[in-house]
């Protein structure tokens, strides 16, 4: 069973309908996820596409690849990522 905390009652389902996936085209400079925010995730995003990590490839050309490229030189690296993780804190 549940324990009850606060007199609330504990639900089965989400709360919040997930969002969907972004599509091209919804993104702007630094929201690399296309949450419709800038936050540690992208800055997460881009440092594992930076290095490699597999799922996290970004193709050059499309509007979620500029949104990650923030020194805008062409290539995702660890300067993309410092340069974002500068813009949120």
């Amino acid at each position: 069973g549940y324990k009850v905390i606060s007199g609330e009652q504990p639900t089965e389902a989400p709360t919040v309908a997930p969002t969907q996936a972004p599509t091209e085209g919804q993104y702007t400079k630094g929201d690399v996820t296309g949450d419709e925010r800038v936050s540690l995730a992208d800055v997460v995003f881009v440092l594992r596409a930076a290095v490699g990590y597999d799922g996290f490839e970004l193709t050059v050309g499309t509007s979620r690849f500029e949104a990650a490229d923030m020194d805008n030189n062409g290539v995702i690296n660890m300067q993309d990522a410092v340069l974002l993780a500068r813009m949120i804190i």
